[in-house]
Protein backbone atom coordinates (compact mmCIF):
# COMPACT_ATOMS: atom_id res chain seq x y z
CA UNK A 1 0.00 0.00 0.00
CA UNK A 2 1.33 3.20 -0.78
CA UNK A 3 0.98 6.51 0.89
CA UNK A 4 1.84 10.24 -0.11
CA UNK A 5 2.71 13.50 1.70
CA UNK A 6 1.91 16.86 -0.24
CA UNK A 7 6.37 17.20 -0.34
CA UNK A 8 5.53 14.25 -2.72
CA UNK A 9 7.65 11.33 -1.00
CA UNK A 10 5.63 7.94 -2.27
CA UNK A 11 6.62 5.65 -0.05
CA UNK A 12 5.79 1.50 -0.03
CA UNK A 13 4.11 0.19 3.56
CA UNK A 14 2.59 -2.80 4.59
CA UNK A 15 -0.14 -2.05 6.47
CA UNK A 16 -1.02 -4.18 10.32
CA UNK A 17 -3.76 -4.30 11.98
CA UNK A 18 -4.39 -7.44 13.11
CA UNK A 19 -3.77 -8.08 16.84
CA UNK A 20 -1.30 -10.84 15.85
CA UNK A 21 0.20 -8.65 13.07
CA UNK A 22 0.69 -5.57 15.29
CA UNK A 23 2.40 -8.02 17.71
CA UNK A 24 4.95 -9.54 15.26
CA UNK A 25 5.73 -6.40 13.65
CA UNK A 26 9.23 -6.62 12.39
CA UNK A 27 10.39 -8.89 14.89
CA UNK A 28 13.08 -11.65 13.19
CA UNK A 29 12.49 -9.85 9.43
CA UNK A 30 16.30 -9.57 8.31
CA UNK A 31 15.67 -6.26 6.58
CA UNK A 32 12.50 -4.02 5.30
CA UNK A 33 10.68 -6.55 3.45
CA UNK A 34 6.53 -7.06 3.37
CA UNK A 35 5.69 -10.79 4.89
CA UNK A 36 5.25 -11.45 1.27
CA UNK A 37 8.68 -10.85 -0.10
CA UNK A 38 8.14 -6.60 -1.74
CA UNK A 39 10.49 -4.45 -0.48
CA UNK A 40 8.84 -1.99 1.75
CA UNK A 41 9.95 1.24 2.77
CA UNK A 42 8.29 0.72 6.40
CA UNK A 43 5.70 -0.74 8.08
CA UNK A 44 2.43 1.24 9.28
CA UNK A 45 0.13 0.35 12.17
CA UNK A 46 -3.52 0.58 11.70
CA UNK A 47 -5.21 1.12 15.60
CA UNK A 48 -8.89 0.79 15.98
CA UNK A 49 -8.48 3.87 18.45
CA UNK A 50 -6.18 6.59 19.80
CA UNK A 51 -4.21 5.53 22.68
CA UNK A 52 -1.02 6.38 24.36
CA UNK A 53 0.87 3.30 22.32
CA UNK A 54 4.19 1.42 23.57
CA UNK A 55 6.97 -0.34 21.23
CA UNK A 56 9.71 -2.25 21.83
CA UNK A 57 12.83 -3.58 19.62
CA UNK A 58 11.64 -7.44 20.64
CA UNK A 59 14.15 -9.70 18.35
CA UNK A 60 14.23 -7.34 16.04
CA UNK A 61 17.06 -7.59 13.75
CA UNK A 62 18.00 -4.27 12.68
CA UNK A 63 17.20 -0.37 13.87
CA UNK A 64 14.07 2.02 13.09
CA UNK A 65 12.71 5.14 13.73
CA UNK A 66 9.32 4.55 15.08
CA UNK A 67 7.17 7.54 14.26
CA UNK A 68 3.50 8.32 16.02
CA UNK A 69 0.18 9.69 13.94
CA UNK A 70 -2.57 11.71 15.01
CA UNK A 71 -4.96 11.21 12.05
CA UNK A 72 -2.38 11.77 9.49
CA UNK A 73 -0.29 13.76 11.20
CA UNK A 74 2.70 13.24 12.42
CA UNK A 75 3.16 13.54 16.44
CA UNK A 76 6.58 12.86 16.78
CA UNK A 77 9.37 10.16 15.75
CA UNK A 78 11.71 8.25 17.57
CA UNK A 79 14.76 8.60 15.51
CA UNK A 80 16.92 5.29 15.76
CA UNK A 81 15.83 3.06 17.56
CA UNK A 82 18.30 0.39 18.22
CA UNK A 83 17.90 -3.24 18.01
CA UNK A 84 20.50 -3.83 21.10
CA UNK A 85 17.78 -1.81 23.45
CA UNK A 86 15.49 -4.68 22.74
CA UNK A 87 13.71 -4.51 26.07
CA UNK A 88 13.58 -0.74 26.22
CA UNK A 89 10.03 0.73 25.60
CA UNK A 90 9.17 3.51 23.51
CA UNK A 91 6.08 5.37 24.24
CA UNK A 92 3.81 8.15 22.00
CA UNK A 93 4.23 11.19 23.82
CA UNK A 94 0.30 11.38 22.96
CA UNK A 95 -2.65 9.21 21.87
CA UNK A 96 -1.89 8.03 18.12
CA UNK A 97 -4.05 5.84 16.07
CA UNK A 98 -1.43 4.80 13.40
CA UNK A 99 2.29 4.27 14.09
CA UNK A 100 4.89 3.77 11.26
CA UNK A 101 8.40 2.44 11.30
CA UNK A 102 10.69 2.84 8.62
CA UNK A 103 14.73 2.77 8.33
CA UNK A 104 16.67 5.42 10.46
CA UNK A 105 16.56 8.63 8.48
CA UNK A 106 13.86 7.75 6.02
CA UNK A 107 11.82 10.61 6.08
CA UNK A 108 13.66 13.93 6.65
CA UNK A 109 12.07 16.81 9.11
CA UNK A 110 10.33 18.53 6.36
CA UNK A 111 8.32 14.85 5.61
CA UNK A 112 7.47 14.53 9.52
CA UNK A 113 6.03 18.08 8.89
CA UNK A 114 3.85 16.99 6.53
CA UNK A 115 -0.01 15.78 6.40
CA UNK A 116 0.11 11.85 4.95
CA UNK A 117 -2.92 10.55 2.84
CA UNK A 118 -3.95 6.97 1.29
CA UNK A 119 -3.25 6.30 -2.31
Amino acid sequence: ENFFSPVKKEIVVEVVKTPSSVTQGLSGRMEMISANGQTIDGLLFIFPDKAIRHFWMKEMLFDLDICWLDNLMFIECQRSVQKEQALEIYTSPKPAGLVLETKPGFLSDEDLNAKLFFK
